[in-house]
């Protein structure tokens, strides 16, 4: 039973991305969700936050928080990131929400494989 929900909940993601395709709707989130998923992958990045991401993304999201937003978004719909509890802010710039990714995800790699 444990092995179906975790199918289930893999598989959910990647039938929402196909109906969406089929649909014909704007495919910009899915790519900068691949964009940002490689980005992790390739890196090893086990986690970051949104200025991270930002940083990384520049030329991409050119300074599009919400774009950026919603491509994370996506990833933590997908299971593929968490987004971790904002720390009680103190004095000063608020801190940037921090993302966990998913620790199976460099597997995708080793085996040539990216989901």
């Amino acid at each position: 039973m444990d092995r179906a929900i975790q199918l289930a909940r893999w598989s959910i993601p990647h039938a929402k991305a196909v109906i969406f395709g089929l649909m014909g709707g704007d495919n910009t989130q899915n790519e900068d969700a691949d964009y940002v998923r490689r980005w992790l992958i390739e890196k090893g990045i086990e986690e970051f936050s949104e200025r991270d991401a930002q940083g990384h993304g520049r030329r991409r999201f050119d300074g599009n928080r919400e774009r950026l937003r919603a491509c994370l978004d996506l990833l933590c719909e997908s299971n593929t990131i968490r987004a971790l509890p904002i720390p009680e802010q103190s004095i000063g710039r608020p801190p940037s929400p921090r993302y966990l990714v998913r620790p199976d995800l460099c597997d995708g790699l080793e085996s040539g494989v990216i989901s």
